[in-house]
């Protein structure tokens, strides 16, 4: 009980939904959700309250070597892949929507509508075949890895939904009144 988020503190709903204090995590044993490599795809849109003084892997399946994650990091979201770092796009202390696509090496890291696609293929992940975790990375132990902040909604897809994405972020927009 001492390593998994919260919903519910003292009696109360929390708001800001699934709250992770930096030692939290949830993970999804068997089949990955995200088994992104060079050849693969996936869709991953999020809304999560993470303020500059909070950081920590939001979701993803990445271990130190391989796969895929989206990470907040002080001031900014980021999409790395084990050692590399492929976009960088700044954030707020307010709730966010994230999205991010993920087709053969084409790729693209949104906040809010905001950010960078790109299909120049660049984009290069290895294979990951580890388990889907929310709030920190696989096999994540440090202070760093684990997410300070809420999650109030992930929806992941394993296929390119490039283009449904501005229909998906104004459905979820719209239901949590972010521009």
């Amino acid at each position: 009980a001492d390593n998994q988020p919260k919903i519910v503190s003292a009696g109360s709903l929390l708001t800001a939904g699934v709250t992770f204090d930096g030692g939290d995590s949830l993970s999804v044993s068997g089949d990955p959700v995200i088994t992104a490599s060079s050849s693969g795809t996936y869709s991953a849109f999020s809304v999560q309250t993470a303020s500059n003084s909070e950081s920590g892997y939001l979701y993803g399946n990445a271990s130190p070597s391989n796969g895929s994650s989206l990470y907040a990091d002080g001031s900014v979201f980021r999409l790395p892949n084990g050692t590399a770092e492929f976009d960088s796009i700044p954030k707020t202390s307010s709730q966010s929507l994230l999205s991010s696509v993920y087709n053969n090496g084409d790729a693209g890291l949104l906040v809010n509508g905001a950010g960078t696609m790109t299909d120049a293929g660049t984009y290069n992940f290895s294979a990951g075949s580890s388990d889907f975790v929310i709030g920190n990375r696989n096999g994540g132990t440090s202070v760093g890895t684990f997410l300070t902040g809420s999650i109030n909604e992930i929806v992941i897809y394993n296929s390119n939904q490039s283009a449904n994405r501005t229909a998906i972020e104004a459905n979820i927009g719209e239901a949590y009144s972010i521009d």
